[in-house]
């Protein structure tokens, strides 16, 4: 039986085409966390690395800190968006877009950075934005 830091691995292998490095371990059962090989033996009281993936939806989901991390290795399921639209994102207004995608979730970009997930249906992006991270416009 996968393990769910396997299940959370090939996820974003098939769903985004990101490789995970050898050199980041992945640890957890239903929200996972990545670190360094060298930080997986440390001994702690509080938890190890940051954040990778919330595994109990129906899709497992992302982390902004993964995607931020790692969004940039994406080759499917990426949406670019235009100025206007990142900065909705920014401020977790859902999207909408003639960009195709499959069901379910998308990497962000704009101009090539990566800002974070959406979950994509027929032409509809509901923010996954997270709310500390929010920008308030004037």
């Amino acid at each position: 039986m996968e393990s769910e830091p396997e299940k959370f691995t090939q996820y974003v292998l098939e769903r985004f085409g990101i490789p995970i490095p050898d050199w980041v371990k992945i640890e957890g059962k239903s929200n996972l966390r990545m670190m360094s090989s060298e930080l997986q033996n440390f001994q702690t009281t509080t938890p190890k690395g940051i954040p990778a993936a919330n595994m109990n939806g129906v899709f497992p989901k992302p982390s902004t800190s993964f995607l931020q991390l790692f969004g940039n290795l994406a080759t499917k399921n990426v949406i670019e968006l235009e100025k206007e639209d990142a900065l909705k994102f920014a401020t977790r207004e859902n999207l909408q877009t003639l960009q195709n995608a499959e069901t379910g979730y998308v990497i962000l970009k704009y101009k090539g950075a990566t800002l974070g997930c959406g979950f994509y249906k027929e032409g509809k992006i509901e923010n996954f934005f997270p709310k500390q991270r929010m920008i308030t416009l004037k």
